[in-house]
Formats: structure tokens, C-alpha cells, sequence
């Protein structure tokens, strides 16, 4: 990890699209520790391309860490199926139940709960108009949804 003034320490998870091994594109990890970059140990990103990305606790202040959430276009994460959303916990990919059936292009945080929009109709197998909500354990529609964006999503903070 990086340091900074006062014994902070960064670390920055990036998803990008590397040619790696020759010949073969795919979005792969990679790990940022203030001015080095380090490669992800060639760990397999997603089979697509990843629209959003944030951090969300599990368990608020419970003893979980953090964990990564990458939302896109995307349907495998490592070695795992995952529908257009998944979380990093800086070792492997965990699904976030069944995922979408369609792209994840923003994501958010709000009273704890992981809030994805994009093009979707279903969130596990809860129908959701373009936007849902994971609490840790079920996805379930964000009131009664919207309607299909006209441009791609754009994700900032909720408060």
C-alpha cells in the first residue's frame, strides 16, 4: 500500500481492458499503491466491459471489510457467472445473487443498501425497471423503477 502524509494508506483496485496473454483482450485487475502499479497476478477481470465501479460495506460497521462492486456489460467475472454486477473482496469475485440480465452502467450507496441502474428488467428474478437494490442478501426494485435512460448512466453520491 501507498502512503501518505500522516500514515494513511491507499490502495486502488482499477478494471481495464489489457492484452493479456498476447492476443488475448479482457478486462483484468489491477492494483495501484500510490505512484506503482502493480499487476492484478493476472487474476481474470470480466468478459466485458465494466461501466461503474464502487466500494460497499456488507455489513456497515460489522467485521466485513469493504469490498469492490463492478457493474457493466458483462456476464463472467474470474471464473464465475455473473449478470453484469460483482464484488471484488481483494482476493476473488463473489455474485451478487444472479445479478441483472442486462448492463449495470451506475452505481451507488444509500442507508447501506447498493443501488445499480442501467438497461435491465430483472434483478435476480425480481423485476426491476432499469434500477434495483441490493441489501446484502436480495435484490428488489427501486420503487417503481424508470424508464429506459436515453443516455448512459451517470452515478455520484447520494445523500
Amino acid at each position: 500500500m501507498g502512503r501518505l502524509a500522516h500514515g494513511l494508506q491507499v490502495t486502488v483496485a482499477v478494471m481495464a481492458a489489457f492484452t493479456w496473454p498476447a492476443g488475448a483482450g479482457s478486462a483484468r485487475l489491477a492494483l495501484g499503491q500510490f505512484c506503482d502499479w502493480l499487476p492484478g497476478e493476472g487474476l481474470p477481470g470480466t468478459d466485458g466491459v465494466v461501466y461503474a465501479t464502487t466500494t460497499w460495506d456488507p455489513d456497515g460497521s460489522g467485521p466485513q471489510p469493504e469490498v469492490l462492486i463492478a457493474g457493466g456489460g458483462f456476464t463472467v467475472t474470474g471464473q464465475t457467472l455473473a449478470g453484469g454486477i460483482a464484488a471484488w473482496d481483494g482476493a476473488t469475485w463473489q455474485v451478487l445473487g444472479s445479478g441483472t440480465n442486462g448492463c449495470v452502467q451506475a452505481l451507488t450507496v444509500h442507508n447501506g443498501e447498493l443501488i445499480a441502474g442501467g438497461l435491465f428488467s430483472t434483478a435476480g428474478d425480481v423485476p426491476c425497471l432499469n434500477i434495483a437494490r441490493w441489501n446484502g442478501s436480495n435484490w428488489q426494485p427501486l420503487g417503481n423503477g424508470i424508464g429506459r435512460p436515453q443516455a448512459r448512466w451517470r452515478a455520484g453520491s447520494v445523500s
